[in-house]
């Protein structure tokens, strides 16, 4: 089961897509999901079948092969039926989709102070750990910074050259994803 969020080649945003265990939906609000088609995967072949609408009583199906590297993943046609399926798999953006609520440990806990901040802000961990990364991803989902090999439970981030507005930080311990928070960063007056 994993979430992604896909964009059109401009950097536009599509809509966040969901793979549960044998059917994709898409949702354009993270509130409403709408089950869309069916899927096989057999190593890195993907199958799709559309399931029938009022709009398209026929089935559509599609045959891709893909690959994920860090967090993209990238389909490449073999066959489509679905013409606006087969732009949107194999020439847009899918990006992993940060803030899915299957993907964190609800029981770890995390404070930022200052939140929101304008130069620099503290993350305290009350976990224990051996390693650490922690990833900052702007309003829709882009990385923009990113921490690793952290040991202590007490960490600076500094704002550099980030500009204001809201954040997600994804926090990593020993390569297992424990948290996602909102961070805000705002300018000095």
């Amino acid at each position: 089961n994993t979430a992604w969020t896909v964009y059109f080649p401009n950097k536009t945003f599509i809509a966040n897509f969901y793979f549960g265990t044998d059917t994709l939906s898409f949702t354009q609000d993270n509130i409403s999901y709408t089950k869309i088609s069916t899927f096989k995967v057999n190593g890195n072949n993907f199958s799709i079948v559309d399931l029938p609408t009022e709009t398209n009583p026929g089935i559509d199906t599609g045959n891709y092969t893909y690959l994920i590297k860090n967090d993209t993943l990238k389909f490449t046609t073999i066959s489509d039926l679905a013409a606006t399926r087969e732009m949107t798999f194999a020439t847009c953006y899918w990006v992993r989709l940060q803030t899915g609520l299957k993907m964190v440990d609800l029981t770890t806990s995390i404070k930022f102070y200052p939140n929101p901040f304008s130069t620099s802000t503290s993350l305290q961990i009350d976990k224990q750990f051996k390693t650490a990364s922690l990833t900052v991803y702007n309003s829709v989902g882009i990385e923009v910074k990113q921490i690793n090999n952290i040991s202590t439970q007490t960490i600076k981030l500094n704002r550099d050259n980030l500009s204001s507005g809201v954040y997600f930080i994804r926090l990593t311990l020993d390569n297992k994803v424990e948290k996602v928070e909102k961070l805000i960063i705002k300018d000095e007056r």
